[in-house]
């Protein structure tokens, strides 16, 4: 289970919109514009997330459940083996197995999922061109394609290594009607993908403060490593 947190730990990062002038290039636009005015106004997003990686030279698929609770920059994700909450400042990690929560102070440079998942929804505004793909249908409803692809995925910037997105491309896909993302797929630079798939999510829901905190007292016997400075 950490492996599947650290290859998913790059994942979320927010997405700026270039100036382009191709037509896709410009319905992607507006369809970003209407997904991040939409989000931007709930004050707590609550999300049933199906977590898929698939790894492709192993013929493997590993899928995980995630529940995320995302409250401005405090959130919470809990899956069958770890707890990851966060009050915007600290971050507690608490592994149920084993009974121990690792504590560490937030990232303010990491704009992950797991650093900052409210980025899946609502930002798009940072070092990120895109395109239009297509359509498709789902159900009774209209699908829309986006694709999202790294400012910096020139030749000499993957040769020096200085390119830390660990992908090469994200697929947004989009209700045409109702502006909610159904689903984000992740095409990673070793061939693998990554496919984050929203199942069902309630908004504006009264969370306090309290539930973006950690409070080891409540676990007996908990061990407790802190790796703050």
């Amino acid at each position: 289970m950490k492996s599947l947190f650290i290859i998913i730990s790059f994942l979320i990062s927010p997405v700026r919109i270039f100036a382009q002038d191709d037509a896709r290039d410009l319905k992607a636009k507006e369809i970003l514009r209407q997904v991040s005015a939409k989000y931007s106004k709930y004050s707590s997003i609550k999300a049933s997330i199906r977590l898929i990686i698939e790894n492709n030279q192993e013929g493997t698929t590993d899928t995980q459940k995630v529940t995320a609770w995302m409250k401005a920059e405090k959130y919470k994700l809990s899956t069958t083996d770890i707890e990851t909450t966060s009050d915007g400042k600290t971050v507690w990690s608490y592994q149920k197995k084993s009974n121990e929560v690792n504590i560490s102070e937030k990232d303010l440079k990491d704009d992950s999922f797991f650093s900052n998942p409210s980025q899946i929804f609502s930002n798009y505004e940072s070092n990120f061109k895109y395109r239009y793909h297509g359509e498709k249908k789902s159900g009774s409803g209209i699908i829309c394609e986006i694709d999202l692809f790294p400012a910096n995925l020139d030749k000499d910037v993957i040769q020096k290594g200085s390119n830390k997105t660990g992908y090469s491309r994200i697929r947004l896909e989009i209700d045409k009607t109702t502006y909610n993302i159904i689903a984000i797929t992740y095409f990673s630079k070793d061939g693998n993908n990554i496919i984050i798939e929203i199942t069902r999510m309630t908004t504006d829901t009264e969370l306090p403060d309290t539930f973006f905190t950690f409070d080891p007292g409540k676990y007996a016997g908990i061990e407790i490593i802190d790796l703050r400075d």
